[in-house]
């Protein structure tokens, strides 16, 4: 446990058992080309100015999946898969860490579903490269940072597929055609509000 952390809050039922709703929170980093291409510059304001995307969802525990930690996890986890597949914005979102196109999405959970009101907040940084160059190991080393946090042991980020000469697509890109034109980006369906269009995988 690393020093000054917090103990860990102990498992909490509602009182009287019922349905209840999860407060997951999807915080989407990124960049545009205006943003600074000198990292120490992009991010020496404020963290809460740092460029980014929220997005507040409520999925709803049954009571009979309320009653240990394993039956939330069991529950929430698919719910997050269907999510987590693919994530565009219909904005040419630049790589968190440098000014190349984003397009790979890595996702960090962070979760407290012990408590009665269980909460989660999915990290999602968008990357030129998660695996090679500079921003590949800034990308790392918060990966490290958040299992400390959390008391965890080094786990290293989880490979994507790379077969000769694959090139993912843009973040701004079709979840279903990947078409990365301009023409294109203006007719994704997509929310109103956040923007935010995905793929739909049944779990």
């Amino acid at each position: 446990m690393l020093p000054g952390r917090p103990p860990p809050r102990p498992f909490e039922v509602p009182d009287p058992l019922r349905d209840t709703e999860v407060c997951y929170r999807i915080i989407v980093y990124g960049s545009c080309s205006r943003d600074p291409a000198d990292m120490d510059e992009r991010f020496s304001k404020d963290e809460q100015e740092q460029r980014r995307l929220e997005v507040q969802l409520g999925p709803v525990i049954p009571a009979s999946k309320m009653l240990t930690i394993q039956d939330r996890r069991e529950f929430i986890k698919p719910y997050a898969r269907t999510i987590i597949p693919d994530l565009k914005h219909n904005k040419p979102w630049r790589c968190e860490f440098c000014t190349k196109f984003a397009r790979e999405a890595v996702w960090m959970n962070s979760e407290w579903l012990q408590l009665k009101n269980p909460n989660m907040i999915s990290y999602v940084h968008l990357v030129c490269n998660s695996e090679i160059g500079d921003c590949a190991e800034t990308l790392s080393a918060i990966n490290s940072q958040m299992q400390a946090l959390a008391g965890a042991p080094p786990t290293p980020l989880p490979k994507l597929p790379r077969e000769y000469g694959l090139k993912y697509p843009m973040a701004a890109s079709c979840v279903n055609c990947n078409s990365e034109s301009k023409e294109n980006r203006k007719r994704l369906k997509q929310c109103n509000g956040c923007k935010l269009t995905r793929c739909v995988q049944l779990v």
